[in-house]
């Protein structure tokens, strides 16, 4: 067996992580609700994925050069791309005829560096070392064509299923060498075994933490999704969710943007003293006031979202 159960899993949750946040960056580009989840881990190589994927893709080539080294890379369809790209230019994601030409792999550059950046960052938490890569290369391939994974070489496909509010209903790809993905499990489980192996006397050196479970609201009335095994909750406890807060949004035409420079202002949409947003993955949660702590800002919490009211104690 190349991969264990163990490794199949754990490359699975991984997933599952940095995709989320990649999620989270997509929504805020876009302004509709994305959802990256469902990853399905398969070993592969690339005779089979020539034969199975025939059309061109988009491919993103991602080169790691520290916490893990080597290639990896995503695989998008056209037709998805083009959703993505018309909504970041100011469509409604409906105008999806006509080429992939260079104004649209430029904005699928753009989104693609945002939504690996924000994955790399939660792969560094993970696992607890410092994660480079390079700016992602966007290019518009087949299969037969991709130079940058040995094809000689065993690979590990992760699939995930991507939907984008009202338009999308897809699959994005996660592509490989089967090497890079053992180093990435081992990065994680060695972690988790230095912590599991910390001697107790530093332990208590640390700074005591109350830590009480949390009861996770449900954001969709069709979806009242209710967890009664406290065994299956609590192997989520654990996973980081990044909370952003909103100040206010704006939506401006790409000649717009390119022309911004220091000293430019950026009219949002909220009013002065409107309450901000508070958004976990995606999701509105809560709306509060911001305030200071020591140097630091915050928010105080004054409404829950209407799907999360009697939820978040």
């Amino acid at each position: 067996m190349i991969l264990t159960e163990v490794e199949i899993d754990t490359l699975g949750e991984i997933g599952n992580i940095s995709m989320g946040a990649s999620a989270t960056v997509l929504y805020e580009l876009i302004g509709k609700r994305v959802s990256i989840t469902t990853p399905k881990v398969t070993v592969t190589d690339m005779e089979r994925l020539t034969d199975e994927y025939r059309v061109s893709y988009v491919i993103v080539d991602i080169k790691f050069n520290a916490g893990v080294t080597g290639h990896n890379i995503l695989v998008m369809k056209q037709d998805d791309v083009m959703v993505l790209t018309d909504l970041v230019m100011g469509g409604d994601g409906t105008s999806t005829e006509g080429e992939l030409d260079e104004i649209r792999l430029s904005a699928i550059s753009e989104i693609m560096n945002q939504m690996i950046g924000s994955s790399s960052t939660s792969l560094s938490n993970i696992l607890n070392s410092v994660v480079d890569i390079e700016p992602p290369v966007v290019t518009q391939t087949k299969f037969s064509d991709i130079s940058v994974i040995d094809k000689e070489k065993t690979l590990v496909k992760i699939s995930f299923k991507m939907e984008i509010e009202g338009l999308l209903n897809s699959e994005l790809m996660q592509i490989m060498p089967v090497d890079f993905a053992k180093d990435l499990v081992r990065g994680l489980l060695n972690e988790q075994s230095e912590v599991e192996e910390m001697p107790e006397k530093n332990l208590e050196t640390r700074k005591q933490i109350n830590i009480e479970p949390l009861n996770l609201p449900s954001f969709d009335e069709e979806e009242n999704i209710k967890i009664k095994d406290s065994k299956n909750i609590d192997i989520l406890l654990d996973v980081p969710l990044p909370i952003t807060v909103e100040l206010g949004k704006s939506k401006k035409t790409i000649k717009e943007i390119v022309d911004l420079s220091e000293g430019s202002i950026v009219v949002l949409d909220k009013l002065a003293g409107d309450l901000v947003d508070v958004v976990v993955n995606g999701k509105l949660i809560a709306k509060g006031e911001v305030v200071i702590i020591d140097d630091n800002y915050g928010v105080r919490i004054t409404e829950l979202a209407e799907g999360a009211k009697g939820d978040l104690r």
